[in-house]
């Protein structure tokens, strides 16, 4: 799914949202340089974002399926980071409450 939203990217993108890309790109960069991990993954999902916004102007079932991916992959990271911060007692009830 990814690879056709890039081909779309490809296709319409401007020279500003090429350059806004590239900022992402850089900032996110700089934050796994900085050792800033949770900078870095926000900074990754804005860069993805920004990438969808340019599917869903030109193929909404593209783009509806390229958002419920994205929303079970930002769960599955939401679940792995509680369960990384919580004793294994609170592992077991933390996986029977995710659901996708």
């Amino acid at each position: 799914m990814e690879s056709a939203a890039i081909f779309l990217v490809i296709k319409n993108i401007t020279s500003i949202e090429l350059i806004k890309l590239e900022e992402i790109n850089e900032q996110q960069k700089k934050a796994y340089k900085d050792g800033g991990t949770k900078k870095a993954i926000l900074l990754d999902d804005k860069f993805h974002a920004f990438l969808f916004s340019f599917s869903i102007l030109k193929n909404e079932v593209l783009a509806k399926t390229i958002y419920s991916i994205r929303l079970r992959i930002k769960h599955a990271r939401d679940v792995s980071r509680s369960l990384s911060n919580n004793p294994k007692s609170k592992m077991d009830s933390r996986i029977s409450q995710a659901s996708f």
